[in-house]
């Protein structure tokens, strides 16, 4: 009979050295019942780009609850007036659940962004958490 022969695997782990670093801004809560965009005051946070290596990704992520319709979120570029349209992200339950748009520009520079919600039925949306997640060279 043949002699069972001993397989030797070697993984190797390529990524440890040039593994994506990631930084995560909180923006911070707040709530609405206005159909129409608000800017959510608490959520105001300035970014300088600056100070981060060379950003690959920027991922936002939202934290919402609406008792009916649909809570909606987006960001927004304070300093410039620019409406990041890619990041705007809903939820229709009181379960609080985070929802999140990924692949967004970052802008150069220094700017201040605010998250903009809104309510679809006039309930109360509530923003429990925002997030940016930028993922860097």
């Amino acid at each position: 009979s043949a002699e069972p022969k001993t397989i030797t695997k070697t993984v190797t782990n390529s990524v440890s050295s040039q593994s994506a670093k990631e930084y995560v801004i909180y923006l911070g809560s707040g709530s609405t019942t206005s159909r129409e965009w608000v800017e959510i005051e608490g959520t105001k946070t300035t970014v300088n780009t600056a100070n981060y290596p060379t950003i690959k990704n920027m991922e936002f992520q939202a934290s919402l609850k609406i008792v009916g319709g649909e809570a909606r979120a987006r960001l927004k570029n304070k300093t410039t007036g620019a409406i990041f349209h890619d990041s705007e992200v809903m939820h229709n339950s009181s379960v609080v659940t985070w929802v999140s748009r990924t692949g967004l520009p970052l802008h150069g520079g220094n700017n201040e962004y605010v998250v903009e919600l809104r309510s679809t039925s006039g309930e109360l949306a509530q923003l429990e958490g925002a997030r940016l997640r930028l993922t860097v060279e």
